[in-house]
């Protein structure tokens, strides 16, 4: 709809300008490809943002589930709690789970939804999980420890391997902005040296 709508703007706007069809119609198509361009660009940003905010927020909603389950609160009020306590993208997204439970939809479906929504693999996981252990009678409470340890592991191990990955990335600066430097710095009287004593 919107490049629909900078076509058509930009068409109007070129065909008052350059009073000619076809260069309109092509000023217009590229105007329409560019405008498409950066809304999918400024879109793709904004889903990766939410993606990391909800990852971001995960392991605390999941701890404070964890804990209202085990002191004797149904999963639905667990997620009320979560709901009250702590603002942001994920909160919003278990606010519309609990809603849709409450509207009659299946708990299972409900989750499904939620994960559908997200799109954030950790999600996935611990949806599978609730509904294994909803299907299965185990307790929640114990599932949602392991899994909260889970998280907690692969959130480790993802720190572990940026911190591999930080000596790799911080070679190519130092080889191409501070090196440079420092070599100036310390042969640059040398080479002045070497200069004057040749031209004189």
């Amino acid at each position: 709809m919107t490049v629909i709508i900078a076509f058509l703007l930009s068409y109007m706007l070129f065909d008052l300008i350059l009073k000619n069809m076809l260069k309109s119609g092509l000023m217009a198509v590229l105007i329409a490809i560019l405008v498409n361009t950066l809304f999918n660009f400024n879109l793709s940003s904004r889903i990766e943002k939410r993606k990391r905010n909800i990852l971001r927020d995960l392991p605390y909603i999941l701890d404070l589930i964890t804990v209202s389950v085990e002191a004797g609160l149904s999963f639905d009020g667990a997620i009320a709690r979560v709901i009250e306590n702590i603002k942001g993208d994920l909160s919003d997204e278990f606010a519309k789970t609990l809603k849709e439970i409450r509207m009659g939809i299946q708990r299972k479906v409900a989750l499904k939804n939620l994960s559908d929504r997200c799109d954030v693999r950790e999600i996935s996981m611990l949806v599978t999980s609730l509904i294994q252990a909803d299907e299965l009678g185990v307790s929640l409470g114990k599932v949602l420890r392991i899994e909260s340890a889970n998280l907690r592991e692969q959130r480790k191990q993802i720190a572990r391997e940026k911190a591999l990955k930080a000596p790799i990335k911080m070679l190519f600066p130092l080889i191409f902005f501070i090196f440079p430097t420092i070599f100036t710095i310390i042969l640059g009287p040398a080479v002045i040296k070497i200069y004057n004593f040749f031209v004189k």
